[in-house]
């Protein structure tokens, strides 16, 4: 993934017709029953629109949006609700082991049947479930091309659509052997239900059901450069983690998709993280490359961030500063995303409870922005502070800052070299 393919993503983008100024993005989802019938899981499809239907374009793509779009804005929560989540892997992504990034415990790979089946491919099958992810083939219509993947797969999707009734016993009986489940996709009337149960297949999706169902969500405004820069730092033969976590750092979606990541059952982070350049080195470099790719390349527009966005830099730097120097050295990472994520809720235009459930944000810094009354008040007396400044209101500077070890003018000296920081970084 290249920074090449980063800007043609863009081109293709503003092809389309996207607005630059458009941060709502959409996935279908359409659900996949067993024989109750009861929803066992759901399987994602890409869209541009509103509108329900897929207009063509470039599959790597598009999965690589999906997957982002369900992990880093809309939530995997909220589109699964806890089941299977199936997933189209072109054999460019395959090959990449992009299905890495997703929780091996929801994921299901699912291989198109364009797919042609060597080496590399039966390879990185093998590696799949060996790591613990299931895989499925889909429109399975030729039993002779997926036989170097049958002992591999866990679900085949039969294609009822492209086989008449008299063909599919026929097709059902090619897979006696088969250890695995069956699924009948494209099931089109109670009939079509009927003998796929009769076949003894475990699983049904189709029109017959549910017509995939339209979800969207509201991202936070990539800024370009920091996300090129960033892909740049990903693609270096060996990784540079303290520039990477400046990148981040810069960036607001950047540090939203990241805390929204390792909240999710694809990292489970248990303990709190001090530092962003320790919650990317606990990641590990392999993960870490694949889901920075994916968030960069899905992520990049052309927009130049609101003056929202520079307000939660000013406010992040400025409190991260003003714990350096007062040797709170175990708070600078809370401090610094109280003062980055204080607007994300205008951002988002989402309740602030709603954006903080959704993110690997510790108690402390939740309850500062939930305006909690246990809320540390340190954190609160800084986070103040940078407001107080905001606003110019310097008598309220002076109260906030009796107990530091701060003058009023070191205090302004500081707030002003943050707004300097901010307006460097928005003009790189």
């Amino acid at each position: 993934m290249s920074v090449d393919q980063a800007q043609q993503t863009i081109v293709q983008d503003q092809a389309k017709g996207n607005s630059a100024g458009d941060d709502v993005v959409f996935i279908a989802r359409q659900p996949i029953f067993d024989r109750v019938p009861k929803v066992f899981g759901y399987e994602l499809l890409f869209r541009s629109s509103a509108d329900n239907a897929y207009h063509g374009g470039d599959g790597s793509i598009a999965s690589c949006e999906t997957i982002s779009r369900a992990m880093n804005v809309i939530g995997l929560g909220m589109v699964t609700g806890g089941k299977k989540m199936f997933v189209n892997f072109p054999k460019k992504l395959l090959l990449e082991e992009v299905y890495a990034v997703l929780p091996r415990d929801l994921a299901v790979v699912e291989l198109l049947e364009a797919t042609a089946v060597d080496d590399d491919v039966i390879t990185v099958c093998r590696k799949l479930k060996a790591d613990g992810y299931t895989l499925a083939l889909d429109d399975v219509v030729d039993p002779i091309a997926i036989r170097p993947l049958l002992q591999y797969a866990d679900i085949l999707k039969v294609d009822f659509l492209a086989l008449s009734r008299e063909q599919r016993p026929h097709m059902i009986a090619e897979f006696r052997g088969f250890t695995g489940q069956l699924l009948a996709e494209k099931v089109e009337s109670r009939e079509d239900f009927d003998q796929a149960v009769q076949l003894g297949c475990e699983y049904v999706q189709g029109y017959f059901f549910a017509k995939p169902e339209v979800m969207s969500g509201r991202g936070v405004a990539a800024f370009e450069p920091v996300y090129l820069n960033f892909l740049r730092a990903l693609n270096q033969p060996e990784l540079d983690y303290d520039a990477l976590e400046e990148l981040i750092k810069r960036d607001v979606s950047l540090t939203y998709k990241l805390l929204r990541y390792l909240n999710s059952a694809a990292v489970g982070l248990r303990h709190k993280i001090t530092s962003i350049k320790q919650a990317l080195a606990l990641m590990g470099e392999k993960q870490l490359r694949k889901w920075g790719s994916l968030v960069a390349l899905t992520s990049l527009n052309r927009n130049k961030p609101a003056e929202l966005i520079l307000m939660c830099l000013v406010r992040a730097h400025f409190c991260e500063n003003i714990a350096k120097a007062e040797d709170l050295a175990d708070e600078q990472l809370d401090l610094f995303l109280i003062g980055l994520l204080s607007a994300i809720d205008a951002v988002l235009d989402t309740p602030m409870e709603q954006v903080l459930s959704q993110m690997a944000v510790i108690s402390d810094v939740s309850a500062v922005l939930l305006n909690y009354p246990t809320a540390h008040k340190e954190l609160v007396q800084i986070y103040t502070l940078a407001q107080a400044c905001e606003r110019g209101a310097w008598s309220t500077v002076t109260q906030l800052a009796t107990g530091l070890r701060l003058t009023q003018s070191e205090i302004a000296a500081m707030y002003y070299e943050a707004i300097t920081w901010a307006d460097q970084i928005l003009t790189i």
